[in-house]
């Protein structure tokens, strides 16, 4: 399996591309998580106090080099409190151009306070790919909520090959 990981809020940052070099990936994860994110982040343009989530959906799409290929399963985690900007795709759209690759998006939805219209609308837009949503009201949740997505992959994974699976979380 391969990882990659895109940030986005005016537009897309892939900040680690698609990758099976889990040693390097570690390290700049944990870089990340000790330093400042934007020293990674050099195209970001807030403009504005919500993102484009639809768009950046769509720029971890577009990050698979072989989109019309399907012979593996491809999965996206997102993870967002699903504001977003008004000029931006809406995150339902975005998640039928996912679905049309064969893409199953994971969603977590992160924040306290959220308009339940905006969590339905998350919902939706998730099972629209065939994936599953988590529901983060602290950061307690989020290795819960870790946990159940790399299940669900595990499973989606498991259905195509024979043979043991391994998986290393790091923490």
């Amino acid at each position: 399996s391969c990882i990659g990981i895109t940030v986005f809020d005016g537009r897309p940052a892939n900040i680690v591309p698609l990758s099976d070099d889990y040693d390097t990936l570690y390290d700049i994860i944990e870089d990340i998580e000790n330093s400042n994110l934007k020293n990674y982040i050099t195209t970001l343009n807030t403009g504005g106090l919500t993102s484009q989530i639809g768009s950046g959906l769509i720029g971890c799409v577009n990050s698979f080099d072989n989109l019309t290929e399907r012979a593996r399963p491809q999965s996206i985690i997102l993870s967002t409190d699903n504001i977003s900007s008004n000029t931006d795709v809406n995150l339902y759209q975005a998640a039928n151009y996912a679905k049309s690759y064969g893409i199953k998006v994971y969603g977590i939805l992160a924040g306290d306070s959220i308009p339940e219209e905006t969590v339905a609308s998350f919902k939706r837009s998730i099972s629209a790919t065939k994936g599953t949503d988590q529901r983060l009201s602290s950061a307690g949740d989020l290795d819960l909520a870790a946990k159940k997505i790399v299940e669900s992959i595990n499973e989606q994974e498991a259905s195509i090959y024979e043979g043991a699976s391994e998986y290393v979380y790091r923490r």
